[in-house]
């Protein structure tokens, strides 16, 4: 924002495998709580399928800025660290990694994302 609380429109690029999803992005904010209904749908076959998230500021005029980003998680390390909410459905923070982010340094280690994983 030129004045006033700096704000990003972040929106998550998703890789589970071969294959890679985007959540819609959430105009004007720094805590992004993105709409209940949305959800996506990833197939493993293996427990040891890394699964790697990034965070991007939406750019209409330029390119996206990185926010942040999960690195190579493993499904199975998700699954370790994860509340259970019922039977099926848990939940996971994850600490985003800030390399490369400009102007994040008072950030390292505070920025994180908030996964709810469901599986059939």
């Amino acid at each position: 924002a030129l004045f006033g609380d700096p704000t990003s429109d972040p929106y998550c690029s998703i890789t589970l495998g071969s294959v890679t999803q985007e959540t819609s992005y959430v105009s004007g904010t720094c805590n992004p709580d993105w709409p209940v209904d949305e959800f996506h749908d990833f197939l493993f076959f293996s427990p040891l399928q890394k699964l790697s998230i990034i965070v991007k500021d939406k750019d209409t005029f330029s390119a996206d800025d990185p926010l942040g980003q999960v690195n190579g998680i493993t499904v199975e390390a998700l699954f370790q660290s994860a509340e259970t909410l019922d039977g099926r459905k848990y939940t996971v923070w994850q600490t985003l990694d800030l390399e490369g982010v400009e102007g994040a340094e008072d950030l390292v280690g505070k920025s994180r994302i908030l996964l709810e994983i469901q599986y059939f």
